[in-house]
């Protein structure tokens, strides 16, 4: 099997599990794989400093950015990256006497980014199950995002409407990092051995809720979790550790994507413009159709 980095986009989007007989595939093969998809961007500080860079839905700048949806949506890449995140367990296992894979029981990931990924991985460890997590929040975006609209199109542009839209973006916010992760309507059974997979890690947070609400349903009950959590990408923010308690992020891929605040952005200061993400990602998209 030739290296995936030769191939072209054509071909990396068809490509399937057995066409890799058996091997990891490398970093660089992730990144012209993901590319493929225009699933990632990274801006070219160090070749072309003032190319535009982005910025992000809560405002702050940044130097690329990683959308894994597009890629898992087609179920052959799907399956081939759910089969690698499987040789990282047992790779991690030759070197981990506390890592069985025949001791698994469960395979979770976070709803719904990890879902489909999450069940193609349990599909590859004879025995285990799966059932999906439940993401749920108690406060209704959307409640929010009406009233904002109503700010934008009955208000004045004075600091007090500045004041209450800020307000209420907060309020969107919090409801988002306030949601949960539920496991019900399944027994875990006794001592149940779980594997957490996740398709895209920036900060514990999402990891730190599937967890919880295990263990909620386990209601008190001992729950174990393999000392490894395979990813597909692992793009830590700042201060982040690979660790959550006793388990070790391993990822295919990791990427050093920065954000900064609008008056703090290194790029901007260099000449480079900011533009929202769907301009890069069009223009992205075009370069990739070949």
């Amino acid at each position: 099997m030739e290296d995936l980095c030769s191939m072209s986009p054509k071909r990396l989007r068809c490509l399937c599990s057995k066409d890799m007989d058996g091997r990891r595939i490398s970093q660089d093969e992730v990144t012209a794989l993901l590319q493929a998809f225009n699933a990632i961007w990274q801006h070219p500080t160090a070749t072309n400093p003032k190319k535009p860079h982005t910025i992000l839905s809560g405002g702050r700048h940044s130097n690329g950015f990683v959308n894994l949806r597009i890629p898992l949506s087609y179920p052959n890449i799907n399956e081939l990256l759910a089969e690698q995140l499987a040789m990282l367990v047992y790779d991690y296992a030759t070197t981990s006497d506390s890592v069985n894979p025949s001791d698994i029981t469960w395979v979770a990931g976070s709803d719904s980014a990890a879902l489909s990924v999450s069940y193609a991985v349990a599909r590859l460890f004879s025995g285990s199950r799966w059932w999906p997590m439940q993401k749920k929040i108690d406060f209704d975006p959307e409640l929010a995002l009406r009233s904002l609209a109503e700010l934008l199109s009955n208000s004045p542009m004075t600091k007090g409407y500045s004041e209450k839209a800020d307000q209420l973006q907060n309020i969107l916010q919090t409801a988002k990092d306030r949601a949960l992760q539920i496991w019900e309507n399944m027994e875990l059974g006794d001592e149940p051995v779980i594997l957490q997979v996740e398709e895209l890690v920036t900060t514990s947070k999402t990891l730190r809720q599937v967890r919880d609400g295990l263990l909620a349903a386990a209601k008190g009950k001992p729950v174990h979790f393999l000392p490894v959590i395979p990813v597909i990408v692992f793009r830590p923010a700042e201060g982040e550790s690979d660790q959550i308690d006793d388990s070790r992020i391993v990822p295919l891929a990791r990427y050093q994507i920065d954000t900064w605040p609008a008056t703090g952005c290194p790029l901007c200061q260099a000449g480079s413009p900011c533009v929202p993400i769907k301009a890069i990602w069009e223009e992205a998209t075009k370069e990739c159709q070949s």
